[in-house]
């Protein structure tokens, strides 16, 4: 999932979530060349098999994939089996067994467990790293997502004397309110990017999937959210300060400490080195007029948000922290078997943000239940100071699976609940509760946060719940600037923010639709190689959206000629436009329409019953024109919209618009699938036992659905039939046909 698959060209800065710098962009955001990617893949692994020819390891455990649900080699997000190591490292008891009831024993086992990570996972911090230098360089006064604001732009110099070959900068920007300037404010780093990169996620072949990130509508838009709330950011690029691939661990500050030379097995790995450079601005921050030095957090996401946590334990000056989806190697527990493996993080793409001693517990039959430590504990070390971990929810939808279940959510609320005892020890409370929370519920009744949205791999829906909390344990809310509104107590239930200020995580879904408003691409070279069906063939298109992209029809259709053209998201506007490439002309004798929930979603906008209705009317009018039986299908039951979730009432909407989709298909002798009677719950949605998320049917709902359309594709061909003979006053008697 946080691999080179999911965006080769961007080496990983987009899934880390570390903001760059606009003006060393050219130089810092370089997109390799095919021959560069593959210089540097050889050169990690090659640095990876020295590390494993150090440790004696011959064999590795084998990476897990993440979008293949069901499949062998995929991810494990079955939650029955997700824990086969219940029993986890105690927090608070002693190595020579003695119980840990008091602050002053409590800094003598935090102490033992920074130096069980520092020897086994993260890797320890040398004695000489050189000093940073730093100076101040241009400052202007810009608007940033709307709110005037002070840009100081800052760089840090690392003293190379000893090795001038290697060269190691820190660049960063420090942004804060202009109307507040001359006042200290609190300030995140890693909060937000002054120019995030937007990206646009393409299949990498004709026909396949393209997977993006399932966000709000209007997602909020963080810089947006710190400067009117009347503090700060720091945007900073940590990738120049250390590379994010295992050939860079002879350069960076790792190289410069070690003059060029491979590292020890117990030495720093990248995402302590990163967290070293985000304690050096600090260090910087400390010093400037408008930053409140005690104020200072820090925010990280995926990787970064494994990096934010390094940090956080490391250095005790970071006054709160937003730890999003760090997953394993971050907050997610080791010893649970959901999501990303032992095997990824121990994979040529990872091995280098730990410590070479880390790879033994990734070795072929080792296991996370040896390891002396697990994510709980190093949780605790951030003790008695804030933080807030979030993440989202698994999706199977084929065009956003696996959502966030990558990153395992309920792993680290787990390991958070666990950390809780150090918050109590220290006369603090942590979380409320050690029971997993309803998706959506926020938990902050202490010191500790966790709140877990309902959308994929992005940390924004959450983004309003830190600011709510960090101004509480801010011990008051921050001075607002005169360009913000005073907000309501608790977080704000609608977020306005404009699409296109969504931040590094916005997926641009809108240049999309701009490129190819119905994809016509997607199924083109599927539908020439298609061919015409053999004589005698009933072949069958079903079209739709994901719901029916997501259905296995040769596993319920078996031996049926049955053609799937769903295609995630679409409207009926959409499909309706691609309707005659990916239906019409593929010969079929029966089309079977499921089309309209995301119209009722607004995925491309507000849509009216009306505009809906026409959509579908206009797909069966075409069909009929061309002597193709029309099978109708009701939109599923649903309550709601996950992706849009503002959007009220969405089951009256859905019932509103089979009601009239089964009145017209009697109308107009269409055959009509009623899924809807079949599936619906008392409150008008999807149960639990038929779908993972309330809209999309689960392996049980599919069931349901096949023997109630295949009675409905029967039917449609006995109309054929009797059409044929003449008997039907139906389905083609009804218009004289328009077309071939």
């Amino acid at each position: 999932m946080r691999t080179r698959r999911l965006i080769a060209a961007l080496g990983g800065l987009l899934t880390s979530a570390l903001p760059f710098h606009w003006a060393a962009a050219a130089s810092a955001f370089h997109f390799p060349t095919p021959a560069e990617r593959a210089a540097t893949d050889a050169a990690s692994a090659a640095e990876r098999n020295r590390e494993l020819r150090l440790l004696g390891i011959t064999a590795m455990q084998p990476g897990a994939t993440a979008y293949d649900i069901g499949k062998p080699g995929n991810a494990n997000y079955d939650e029955a089996s997700a824990n086969p190591y219940p029993k986890l490292p105690a927090l608070l008891v002693m190595s020579d067994g003695r119980k840990v009831t008091t602050p002053a024993e409590w800094a003598i086992r935090r102490s033992e467990i920074q130096a069980m990570f520092a020897e086994d996972v993260y890797g320890k911090y040398p004695t000489n790293i050189p000093p940073v230098t730093w100076k101040l360089g241009d400052v202007r006064r810009v608007t940033v997502a709307g709110v005037p604001a002070i840009v100081r732009h800052i760089s840090g110099h690392a003293d190379n004397s000893g090795d001038p070959a290697i060269t190691v900068d820190i660049e960063a920007d420090v942004v804060t309110p202009a109307s507040l300037q001359g006042k200290r404010v609190p300030i995140i780093i890693g909060g937000a990017a002054l120019h995030p990169f937007h990206f646009v996620a393409r299949a990498s072949a004709p026909g396949a999937i393209v997977h993006r990130i399932a966000m709000p509508k209007h997602p909020p838009d963080e810089a947006k959210l710190l400067l009117e709330a009347g503090w700060g950011f720091v945007d900073r690029n940590l990738t120049q300060v250390q590379a994010d691939n295992g050939a860079g661990l002879s350069k960076g500050i790792i190289g410069l400490v070690d003059h060029g030379q491979p590292r020890s097995l117990d030495a720093w790995g990248v995402l302590r080195a990163w967290a070293w450079a985000d304690s050096r601005i600090l260090d910087y921050l400390e010093t400037d007029p408008d930053v409140d030095g005690t104020q200072v957090g820090i925010m990280g996401h995926s990787r970064g948000g494994k990096e934010a946590l390094v940090a956080m334990a490391d250095d005790p000056r970071f006054a709160i922290g937003y730890i999003s989806s760090s997953g394993k190697g971050g907050a997610a527990l080791y010893r649970r078997d959901y999501g990303e493996t032992l095997g990824n993080l121990c994979g040529v793409e990872e091995f280098h943000w730990f410590a070479g001693n880390f790879l033994r517990y990734c070795a072929a039959g080792h296991s996370a239940d040896e390891m002396p430590v697990d994510s709980h504990e190093f949780i605790a070390l951030i003790a008695p100071r804030p933080v807030f971990i979030g993440g989202g929810v698994l999706i199977t939808s084929p065009q956003y699976v696996p959502g966030d279940a990558w990153q395992d959510t309920r792993g680290m609320f787990m390991a958070e609940a666990a950390a809780s005892p150090a918050w109590r020890l220290l006369g603090f409370r942590g979380l409320a509760t050690t029971k997993f929370p309803p998706m959506g519920t926020l938990i902050d009744s202490g010191r500790l946060a966790f709140r877990q949205h309902q959308y994929g791999h992005t940390p924004a829906p959450n983004w309003p719940y830190f600011i709510e909390f960090a101004k509480k344990q801010f011990g008051g809310e921050p001075a607002q600037t005169s360009q913000s509104t005073p907000q309501a107590k608790g977080p704000p239930v609608t977020l306005t923010a404009p699409a296109w200020q969504s931040g590094t995580y916005w997926i641009n879904f809108d240049h999309e639709l701009l490129v190819d408003f119905s994809d016509l691409a997607h199924f083109h070279a599927a539908d020439q190689q298609l061919g015409t069906p053999a004589a005698g063939t009933p072949r069958v298109v079903f079209i739709g959206d994901s719901i029916t992209e997501g259905w296995k029809l040769e596993k319920s259709f078996p031996g049926k000629p049955y053609v799937n053209r769903g295609i995630s998201g679409q409207t009926s506007a959409q499909i309706l436009l691609r309707f005659r490439q990916d239906a019409i002309d593929l010969d079929p004798k029966v089309v079977v329409i499921l089309a309209g929930t995301n119209d009722l979603a607004e995925n491309t906008g507000p849509a009216t019953l009306p505009q809906i209705e026409g959509n579908l009317e206009s797909m069966a009018d075409l069909a009929r024109a061309n002597r193709i039986a029309v099978v109708l299908c009701s939109v599923l039951p649903s309550v709601h919209y996950w992706w849009h979730a503002e959007l009220p009432d969405p089951a009256a909407r859905i019932a509103a618009l089979n009601q009239w989709l089964k009145a017209y298909a009697a109308r107009e002798h269409y055959v009509y699938v009623d899924y809807y009677a079949a599936m619906k719950d008392a409150a008008g949605g999807l149960p639990h036992n038929l779908s993972p998320d309330g809209v999309h049917p689960s392996a049980a709902g599919y069931a349901v659905m096949a023997s109630l359309v295949q009675a409905g594709i029967d039917n449609a061909l006995n109309q054929r039939a009797d059409e044929a003979s003449g008997r039907s006053r139906g389905d083609f008697a009804a218009r004289p046909p328009r077309g071939r």
